[in-house]
């Protein structure tokens, strides 16, 4: 039953034991990952201030632990390599929180909620561990630690300690092309694929820009999408400020 538990994709049999996006297994997963999720948001609303940050240090300490222990199984099955560095925005993304969770600046904040979240939710909508089945601890390390990522930012949201602010637009751009550069350098050097700016993950709608645009054509949709997701992540805030602006007594 647990025969392929700590198998490496490279490992696997050739015939399909994983699973299909949007399977009943796939469905399954999101639709028990949205319930949990939302009973721990309701449980972190109610806790007071210190509860709420003691709350997030243990939730960042799970995540981080969970990617060593990711990592240290790798190892000892002869299969970790430089792919598994956490240069994804997920892997940035569970190490910033960490950081946040212990030193808690805006501008950790507005990268999470910006770039980490909807990348995390986005490898949960579109999987590229397919390959991997249930009983397997790739397959449920990464359901769980994606999930916990869409979630931190959350949890700051209705816990009122973090209000998304538009002004640090600019500053996430600006840390997305301090990372995205050297990173597309690293994958030429390494064959790897962090950001996915090399080629694109399978089963996103990148596939679909790289069919139409070709590679790296991919990367001009690629980079536009980028910038309408960093919008969509702001417009709400924004449009809310100028409407209580117009609202407000003039003096």
């Amino acid at each position: 039953m647990f025969k392929y538990f700590f198998y490496h994709y490279s490992m696997l049999p050739t015939d399909s034991v994983g699973f299909v996006t949007y399977d009943k297994l796939h469905l399954t997963w999101l639709i028990s990952l949205f319930i949990i999720g939302y009973l721990v948001v309701i449980y972190y609303k109610h806790l007071d201030s210190d509860a709420k940050i003691l709350f997030r240090k243990i939730m960042a300490t799970i995540m981080i632990t969970l990617e060593i222990i990711k990592d240290i199984i790798l190892a000892f099955t002869g299969n970790f390599s430089v792919e598994y560095l956490p240069f994804h925005l997920c892997g940035i993304g569970l190490i910033l929180a960490f950081i946040h969770a212990y030193n808690p600046k805006q501008l950790w904040a507005e990268i999470i909620y910006a770039l980490c979240l909807p990348g995390a939710l986005a490898a949960l909508l579109f999987p590229n561990w397919t390959v991997y089945p249930l009983l397997n601890f790739m397959h449920i390390h990464s359901f769980i630690i994606h999930a916990m990522i869409v979630l931190y930012p959350i949890l700051l949201l209705v816990g009122k300690e973090y209000h998304p602010d538009y002004h640090y637009y600019p500053k996430v751009l600006k840390f997305t092309i301090i990372i995205g550069i050297p990173l597309f350098v690293f994958n030429k050097v390494f064959s790897t694929n962090f950001l996915f700016v090399n080629w694109p993950s399978e089963g996103s709608p990148l596939v679909i820009f790289a069919k139409w645009f070709g590679n790296p054509g991919y990367l001009i949709p690629y980079v536009i999408l980028l910038f309408t997701v960093l919008a969509l992540m702001y417009s709400p805030f924004y449009l809310k400020e100028r409407v209580l602006s117009k609202k407000a007594p003039v003096n």
